[in-house]
């Protein structure tokens, strides 16, 4: 019997909002305006950032994340699809569990995902807050 925890890569939900925070200000002393982003580059930063969080919370639950003890010896298998939300600078600003199919799993990767507090972002900063949905399945290989 083999226990299994696979973390979607190719399959999340992707949304990104952005503020509006770097619209068009300018200081009045220099005379300098924010960077001005439209909207189709800031959605391809927002897609490149999203994959890059995603693999590091995929490989960060990949060592830290177990499967519940209680289910792994009923030999229940589930699934947690997490909601995750991050600032311009990868700080995790929120998770939520959108499903579970058990309270089990879903405190199993609570509890993971309380010890991780940022993720690592380079290139450009997309301007706003991502939000993501990561699908977590934990199964039993008979």
């Amino acid at each position: 019997m083999k226990t299994l925890i696979t973390i979607s890569f190719l399959f999340f939900a992707f949304t990104a909002s952005f503020s509006q925070q770097y619209a068009s200000t300018s200081n009045s002393k220099t005379k300098a305006k924010s960077p001005r982003v439209n909207k189709e580059t800031r959605a391809i930063m927002a897609k490149v950032h999203t994959k890059t969080a995603v693999t590091q919370i995929a490989n960060y639950l990949a060592e830290e994340l177990s499967y519940p003890s209680d289910m792994e010896e009923q030999l229940i298998n589930g699934i947690v699809v997490l909601e995750i939300r991050l600032n311009q600078t990868g700080k995790i600003k929120r998770t939520k569990v959108i499903e579970s199919r058990s309270r089990q799993f879903e405190n199993a990767v609570q509890a993971a995902m309380a010890k991780m507090n940022r993720v690592k972002i380079d290139g450009p900063f997309y301007y706003g807050i991502l939000k993501f949905q990561v699908p977590i399945q934990f199964s039993i290989d008979k």
